[in-house]
């Protein structure tokens, strides 16, 4: 059925429209009829009537009550708290009639918002622009203690003095056994041939150089440790010393071995060494020798030693194991090169012709011949070539390969 007053679809047997709230008449002439929603006798039965005004001609809408709540100061309005979630207000859609009560009051009905989003067709949702996060500063890094703490001395002490009772042999200074090669270097147009004994007796100098480096380095450093007085100094000198030597002399007894010469012992090469080598040991005797007596002199005396002229003689003594070794295998039939006191004072007289301005030029080649034949481990020889003729790559070869490769090292002699 049809409402003729708004056109609203009802149902066949209502009475009441629920959308204009007119009572309809089905009947022909669809005269209006007026709906008188108060019974006599009752006032309360519809309290809502009564706030719309209930004498009033003039029918409301419950849809429309927000109209009638402006003018009334004593409705309160329902006004949602800006932190609630909003509301859906619903009223009831049906109303039922009884002989005692009449109509029944309309129900409003608060649903939540997430109810409707549930049963709503869900919308499509526009790209939202992203913002980009702001990265924030690095946060500087904390500073940590990086102070390292100081080394126990005495620990260290007690390590080195342990140490002075063992044997002390280190297998990677051992290279094995030497053969030597013919060698030949072009220099003035002509050639520098170095012979297969020569290039031995040249192997083993550089070989034992660079351990004798090593630990005299060591020893240096064990020095530092222990010896701090006069008193140190007399006591702990000698087993420093000795201690060091003993890894060149293990390394020259290899050598011998390796070339099957087993004529030495340990005691008997050191001995021997000592004899002949001993610039260090000199030096430690003339300080013993002193001995004195009172404090005050023995301070003044110690603080009167020169560390690097000593260090100096330790390197040497330790340098010149390598020409105990070849001796042992010179006298053992071994073929090397040896150089001796009286060419090196020829071939040094023979640099001092150079030098001489008064020389003749047309001379000068055939002169450095002569002198690297000699006797070629001079390291003013190769500053005055270098000197006369520049650092070639024919003479860079030739320094290099006698060991002259840093000029500035005073351990390069």
């Amino acid at each position: 059925m049809i409402c003729k007053f708004c056109g609203n679809e009802i149902d066949d047997n209502a009475f009441f429209c629920v959308l204009c709230g007119e009572i309809v008449d089905n009947s022909d002439d669809g005269k209006k009829q007026k709906v008188d929603l108060k019974k006599k006798g009752d006032e309360d039965i519809f309290p809502l009537h009564d706030h719309l005004g209930g004498d009033s001609d003039e029918t409301v809408s419950v849809f429309d009550m927000t109209d009638e709540y402006e003018d009334d100061d004593d409705a309160e309005t329902y006004q949602p708290s800006l932190m609630e979630e909003p509301e859906i207000i619903r009223a009831q859609t049906s109303f039922h009639w009884s002989e005692e009560e009449g109509f029944s009051e309309p129900q409003i009905v608060r649903e939540d918002a997430s109810r409707q989003e549930s049963d709503a067709t869900p919308q499509p949702v526009a790209p939202q622009p992203v913002t980009p996060q702001r990265t924030p500063p690095p946060q500087p890094a904390v500073q940590k203690n990086t102070k390292k703490p100081k080394p126990d001395l005495n620990a260290m002490r007690g390590s080195v003095i342990a140490g002075f009772s063992g044997i002390h042999s280190d297998r990677q200074d051992f290279f094995g056994r030497v053969v030597g090669t013919r060698k030949s270097f072009p220099l003035f147009q002509y050639s520098l041939i170095i012979s297969p004994d020569k290039d031995v007796f040249n192997t083993y100098r550089l070989k034992f150089r660079e351990l004798a480096i090593k630990y005299a380095n060591k020893f240096i450093r064990e020095y530092g440790l222990l010896i701090v007085s006069y008193e140190s100094f007399i006591q702990f000198f000698p087993a420093v010393y000795f201690s060091n030597m003993e890894y060149l002399i293990h390394a020259a007894l290899d050598c011998l071995n390796a070339e099957n010469v087993r004529t030495q012992t340990f005691d008997s090469f050191y001995r021997q060494h000592k004899s002949n080598y001993h610039a260090a040991l000199d030096f430690y005797n003339s300080v013993n020798a002193k001995g004195m007596s009172f404090p005050a002199q023995r301070v003044n005396l110690f603080r009167s030693l020169v560390p690097s002229a000593l260090f100096h003689n330790v390197y040497l003594d330790y340098w010149q194991v390598f020409l105990t070794l070849i001796s042992h295998l010179r006298a053992n039939g071994k073929n090397i090169w040896w150089g001796t006191n009286a060419m090196a004072s020829r071939a040094n007289a023979l640099l001092n012709n150079l030098s001489d301005p008064r020389f003749p030029r047309e001379y000068a080649n055939s002169l450095v011949f002569q002198i690297l034949g000699l006797y070629p481990y001079s390291k003013p020889l190769f500053y005055r070539m270098t000197r006369m003729y520049g650092d070639t790559q024919e003479i860079a070869a030739i320094r290099q390969y006698f060991g002259y490769t840093d000029m500035s090292n005073p351990r390069i002699l």
